[in-house]
């Protein structure tokens, strides 16, 4: 019996991880659309290039993780499922 719910629980940590993986990929797409947006969005949705790099002059200079943040404030659907699969 308890070889059926670990086997149970191990098939929903790995659904989660895929979700995860899943929507981590289109949130960094979606996201990626702050690089096409007007220098004057930068300020405000590029939070961590500011932070640690300086202000952005050019679209090459966003980290990462601002594609997260423009994708959130823009398209919030995936970063919300990556959320919730994260917190799961």
């Amino acid at each position: 019996m308890e070889e059926n719910y670990i086997f149970k629980l191990i098939l929903q940590v790995i659904f989660a991880l895929i979700l995860l993986v899943f929507s981590a990929a289109i949130s960094l797409y979606e996201g990626s659309g702050i690089i096409d947006d007007f220098s004057w969005e930068w300020k405000y949705s590029a939070p961590f290039t500011n932070l640690f790099l300086g202000e952005v002059e050019k679209s090459s200079d966003i980290l990462f993780l601002d594609y997260f943040i423009y994708a959130a404030k823009f398209h919030p659907f995936y970063p919300l499922i990556m959320i919730l699969s994260l917190f799961y």
